[in-house]
Formats: C-alpha cells, sequence, structure tokens
C-alpha cells in the first residue's frame, strides 16, 4: 500500500502486512513527523476488469454482426427486434434493402 506523509506528503510503498486494519503509529524518515496510519489498503478486484472485457466483446461482436448483415445480408438472419431497433435510429431498411443489399424475410 503507499501510504504519505501528513506534513511533506512524501509518499510511502509500504508492504500491506505491516499496517494491521487497526492501523498503527507511523514516522515519517524525511520530515519525522508521526501519524497513526490506518489500513487502508487496496482491494484487488477483477470486476472492473470483468466489466471491460464483457462490454468489450458485446461492441466487437455486435460490430461484426451488423458489417455481416451489411455485407451478406441476404443470408444472415435478423431478429424482429434488431429489425425494428434498426428502423428506429434510421439505418435505411426498405423492404428487405440494407444498404442496398437484398435479403429475405
Amino acid at each position: 500500500m503507499i501510504i504519505i506523509c501528513n506534513k511533506c506528503k512524501t509518499k510511502f510503498n509500504v508492504s500491506d502486512n505491516l499496517i494491521p486494519p487497526e492501523g498503527r503509529m507511523v514516522r515519517c524518515s524525511y520530515c519525522n513527523a508521526k501519524w497513526k496510519q490506518e489500513n487502508v489498503s487496496e482491494t484487488s478486484s477483477n470486476l472492473g476488469l470483468w466489466i471491460f472485457w464483457i462490454i468489450t466483446l458485446s461492441i466487437t461482436f455486435s460490430i461484426l454482426y451488423l458489417g455481416l448483415i451489411i455485407v451478406f445480408g441476404n443470408i444472415i438472419p435478423i431478429p424482429k427486434e434488431l429489425f425494428n431497433f434498426l428502423i428506429d435510429i434510421g439505418i435505411p431498411i426498405e423492404g428487405g434493402n440494407l444498404f442496398g443489399r437484398e435479403f429475405d424475410r
């Protein structure tokens, strides 16, 4: 964990096990200031990394799927909900035609 001197703002990298959960008195080696340091160790969680990858993969596969629809519109099936969504956001799907490519319903 990184602790910061209250007086001179010097940062120190301290092992997590040196500061107990209830805290302890520490002294700055630069300005000799003393203070009680609480254990504020950072909780390492992979939740943020999981969320990042889920969002990244969702966006990537969505873009790939829409690209496949554009290129192979008559082969790739489009769910009705997606069809309606594309019409709602203004993508030109008129009479089985997506960006000039034919596809069957």
